[in-house]
């Protein structure tokens, strides 16, 4: 049998929990009822990216909003260039849904 992450073994109540809690201390959502807020933890996709993949390129469609909960994300141009360093609590995307 292998071993499994501690990641793995969390029960999906306790890490929505946790979502809640990042969203209560994260504007906008720190905004929302504590209801609406669970509920939004509850429906979330999470994910997890490595050191250096992409979250999305310029001029892809963007579907979704996407919150750094630890870590950072960097934005670059074309040529490599820093443009912009998300950290926790950010959001990328926001302006491509919005247009």
């Amino acid at each position: 049998m292998q071993a499994q992450s501690v990641e793995a073994m969390r029960s999906v109540p306790a890490v929505a929990e946790e979502v809640a809690a990042f969203l209560a201390a994260t504007a906008p959502f720190a905004l929302l009822p504590e209801g609406e807020r669970h509920h939004l933890s509850t429906v979330m996709d999470q994910g997890t990216l490595a050191a250096g993949a992409v979250l999305m390129r310029p001029g892809e469609r963007v579907e979704a909003l996407s919150l750094v909960r630890s870590g950072a994300l960097e934005t670059r141009s074309p040529e490599g260039h820093l443009l912009a360093r998300l950290a926790e609590g950010d959001a990328a995307g926001l302006r491509a849904l919005l247009a």
